[in-house]
């Protein structure tokens, strides 16, 4: 199994129950290596707009991923299991696919946010930030302020996804 692979997993259900679904394996987590998957769900109304991710026919990948109808790939649902849960692999993504659902559901854990919120960046304003690379991803970052003051955490998360800033 690896990395943008369509796995199907016991998910925990609204009522607590669990029951097999398919998932998408973002990534390995330290330090146990457990899978850090996102559930796939067919219910395409509960979509949340700007954060969910939806896989249809008419999409380049969707034949390998071995989904039979067009599907939401639920960022908000994150879980972490080990891999002795998956009973098996159904399909895979697309590299891009993964690398942009991993990037969105990321920011909106790290900034304990339940979805996306897109604010407008002020006209002009020069940027002064770093960036970090990471295996799959360069996150560029800013903080202003100091001294006794409380500084400002900025995250660009790409393409398709708002920055976003808050007081850290």
């Amino acid at each position: 199994m690896k990395e943008g692979d369509v796995l199907l997993a016991p998910l925990s259900q609204a009522d607590g129950t669990l029951k097999d679904r398919p998932a998408l394996f973002l990534m390995r987590m330290p330090p146990f290596q457990d899978f850090l998957v996102c559930g796939i769900s067919t219910q395409i109304q509960q979509a949340v707009p700007d954060f969910d991710e939806t896989i249809t026919p008419t999409d380049a990948d969707f034949r390998t991923s071995g989904l039979k109808v067009a599907s939401l790939i639920r960022l908000g649902y994150l879980a972490v299991l080990p891999r002795s849960e998956f009973k098996g692999r159904i399909g895979s993504v697309s590299a891009a696919r993964r690398r942009f659902s991993l990037l969105r559901a990321a920011g909106a854990a790290i900034l304990g946010l339940s979805l996306a919120i897109p604010l407008t960046a002020a006209a002009g304003a020069a940027e002064s930030g770093k960036t970090f690379a990471a295996p799959d991803a360069t996150i560029y970052y800013e903080v202003r302020g100091g001294g006794s003051g409380t500084p400002l955490f900025l995250a660009n998360g790409g393409p398709g996804f708002a920055s976003i800033s808050i007081p850290s």
